[in-house]
């Protein structure tokens, strides 16, 4: 069976690029730099597993030469996407999907952290403007119901042409538009890094 890469078949001294076997103190170094190689692959595919689509390519690492040539990863990223949704519904699922991937690892840095809580807030946030939305209908009902009993058509009728004066996928719904789009929205991002 292979061996892992990094990792010298037992009774085979590990050596320098010229040849020389290695200090102590190098494969104490070693020995430190294949464990960080192993933790820090370890935390980006926690990441890169529960992001899903929201990762915006594959994670990228940061290398240091150890004494026997070869370079391990010290430091990791997955860029994710941290940009609103066209409606709060699917922002609130996407942002639970991105805090659920910031925190994955079993060792969240803070970054990790930062991000977590930026996907909570963008959650509260499309939570208000829900809450919101759902204020404007509950009025608008109402508004219809007055209206189309002072007219004296039926409520349903009158509700149902009061509610939606532009096309929404929720009926009864005023679309969502994040702030400063014309219905789009904002391209943005956050890396979460080890």
């Amino acid at each position: 069976r292979p061996e892992r890469p990094g990792r010298v078949p037992a009774g085979v001294a590990e050596t320098a690029p010229d040849g020389r076997p290695l200090t102590d103190s190098e494969m104490e170094l070693l020995r430190r730099l294949r464990q960080a190689d192993a933790d820090v692959r370890a935390h980006e595919m926690a990441h890169l597993a529960a992001a899903g689509g929201y990762a915006k390519g594959g994670a990228s690492f940061s290398y240091r030469q150890g004494p026997d040539g070869k370079r391990y990863a010290v430091a990791g990223e997955v860029p994710i996407d941290m940009g609103k949704e066209a409606d709060p519904e699917s922002t609130i699922a996407k942002m639970r999907v991105v805090r659920r991937a910031a925190l994955a690892p079993k060792d969240p840095s803070p970054q990790d952290q930062k991000v977590a809580a930026q996907a909570s807030i963008t959650i509260a946030e499309a939570m208000d403007e829900l809450q919101g939305l759902d204020r404007l209908d509950r009025a608008s009902d109402r508004a219809a119901v007055a209206a189309s009993a002072a007219s004296g058509e039926s409520g349903v009728r009158a509700a149902s042409a009061a509610v939606s004066p532009v096309p929404s996928s929720r009926p009864g719904a005023f679309p969502y538009r994040p702030e400063g789009t014309a219905g789009q929205a904002p391209a943005g991002g956050l890396d979460l890094v080890a």
